[in-house]
């Protein structure tokens, strides 16, 4: 079992990689889900 690599270049961008693209989409997926809601 391969882990997903991820690498944080600055606190607003990160980059994921892995060879399948479906785990890396996955994982994208739920890091964007735990996003806080935006203040109005």
């Amino acid at each position: 079992m391969s882990a997903v690599h991820v690498f944080c270049f600055k606190p607003n961008l990160i980059c994921c990689t892995r060879i399948d693209h479906q785990k890396v989409t996955q994982f994208a997926a739920s890091i964007k889900s735990c996003k806080p809601p935006e203040v109005l």
